[in-house]
Parts: C-alpha cells; structure tokens; sequence
C-alpha cells in the first residue's frame, strides 16, 4: 500500500480513537456524579444570567451607567460559565439556550414585565447570583461534593 492509504488509515484510527475516549470520559463523568452536578450549577448559572440580564435591561431603563455596566459585566460571565459547564453536562447549545430562555422568560414573568418590580427578582436572586457570580467554581465543588445534587 502507499503512504496515502497508510495515512488515512492511521487518520481514522486515530479519529476513531478519539471518539471512544470522549464516549469513555462521558460515561465516566455521567457515573461519578460529575454530569449531574455540572447540569445542576449550569442551570443555577443560568438562572443567575437571567437574572442579571433583566438587570442589567432594568438598569438601562433607569438611566443608571454603574448599574448597567455591572450587570452587563455579570451577565456576560454567566453566559462563559454556562458554556463551560454545557459538555460536562451533556448539554446541546441548544439546549443551553432554550434553558435560558426559559429562565429569562419566568424572571419576567415574576417582574410581570415592567422593570418597577425589579425589587421583587432582587429580593430573591441578588444575594445568591451575587455568590454565583463570584464563585462559580464553588459553587460547581458544592453540587460534587453532594453527589449532583
């Protein structure tokens, strides 16, 4: 055989290869509780995001610079956390954003879209996203040390 043939055996071989190790690590990860405790601080990373995505859309409405800029910053890390966290999850894209989507759209309902009751998200993700924000590392080592949960 020539080296062209020989060339795209290995090549296979080695995609091949590689595919199982990330089948392995997968079901690995999903077994040692690594997949449930990942899908869990997503998904509080993205009720987080949520919520300092409608802040930060508050803020704006409120003209106030510092607070817009703060909660854009927040926002926007969240949305690196989230995507961090997808594959160890198991996650689509698309199911990350559906997700958040989701989120958004009850962290809008609980204002009843009018920015007026920001105080009412405030009041019960401000302390917490704020940790989230954070300690995003923590709070992944949290739902580990708990078995996912």
């Amino acid at each position: 055989m020539n080296n062209v043939v020989w060339h795209s055996i290995f090549a296979l071989v080695m995609l091949g290869l590689v595919l199982l190790a990330g089948f392995i690590a997968r079901a690995n990860a999903q077994d040692n509780g690594v997949a449930p405790a990942a899908n869990n601080a997503q998904h509080e990373i993205t009720r987080c995001a949520a919520y300092f995505s409608v802040a930060h859309k508050c803020g704006e409405v409120s003209n106030a610079p510092k607070v817009v800029e703060t909660y854009k910053k927040a926002s926007d890390n969240m949305f690196v956390y989230m995507e961090t966290l997808r594959k160890p999850a198991g996650m689509t894209t698309d199911a990350m954003l559906s997700r958040f989507q989701l989120e958004l759209d009850r962290m809008w309902d609980l204002l009843q879209n009018s920015c007026t009751n920001i105080s009412s998200a405030m009041t019960r993700h401000a302390k917490r996203c704020k940790y989230v924000a954070e300690n995003p590392d923590k709070v992944l080592q949290s739902y580990l040390a708990n078995g996912g949960r």
